[in-house]
């Protein structure tokens, strides 16, 4: 964290683009922890790819995010996200641990005993309208399946 925090000093980003990924904000978080039409999820306090982590700071990144959400929205969170989608066994262990019911996976690798912490979710990363009705049209999954079963990979 302190190199990222020393880069960013030293780099600056431009306001614009600081904007358009600054994330959600703490005033639209308490608007969507108000309405219960929406479903809080956590995905972590620092958004590091987790399958990168020992054990011990997965446990942490997780248990901090879910903490502080459910002390912001008073709301109890049921189901979390693998930030980039990437997660190993341990990932799934220190989900569980941390009490959610489920969690999402952009590409599920079916490596727990449990099919609810690798649920499949349609990563949404461009403003591209033509790339998310893609996505949400299933046909983004009919591609990845081809080049499994052709074996051509990006």
């Amino acid at each position: 964290i302190a190199f990222s925090q020393e880069l960013a000093a030293r780099y600056p980003l431009p306001e614009k683009t600081t904007r358009k990924y600054a994330g959600v904000s703490r005033e639209q978080l308490t608007i969507l922890g108000e309405n219960r039409l929406f479903e809080i999820g956590g995905h972590t306090h620092n958004h590091p790819y987790l399958d990168q982590l020992d054990n011990t700071l997965q446990a942490d990144e997780i248990q901090k995010n879910k903490r502080f959400l459910e002390a912001f929205t008073k709301r109890t969170l049921r189901f979390f996200a693998y930030p980039g989608g990437f997660y190993n066994r341990n990932s799934i262990r220190a989900v569980q641990q941390a009490g959610y019911q489920a969690a999402l996976a952009v590409i599920p690798r079916s490596i727990g005993p449990d099919q609810f912490f690798e649920m499949p979710r349609t990563g949404i990363y461009s403003s591209s309208m033509t790339k998310y009705v893609l996505k949400v049209s299933g046909l983004v999954d009919l591609a990845r399946k081809i080049t499994t079963y052709t074996g051509k990979h990006d």
